[in-house]
């Protein structure tokens, strides 16, 4: 019983947990010149590594900056 409280326990707060939203899109880059295909997809995965990295503090004004 011990065991299913602490499985109970940690079932709520996976489920009221904030979970980061990343926050850019392809559509964010395309605005700055981007054009869409594999080059655009690599940029996109690379920033959000960094945001990851970051431990999502990064916002969308600091990734974009990134880039210039």
């Amino acid at each position: 019983m011990m065991r299913a409280g602490q499985y109970s326990r940690l079932l709520e707060v996976a489920e009221t947990a904030d979970v980061p939203v990343f926050p850019l899109s392809g559509a964010d880059l395309m605005k700055l010149g981007f054009e869409k295909g594999p080059e655009l997809g690599k940029r996109l995965k690379a920033l959000e590594a960094a945001w990851l990295a970051s431990g999502f503090e990064l916002t969308k004004e600091n990734l974009l900056a990134t880039l210039s």
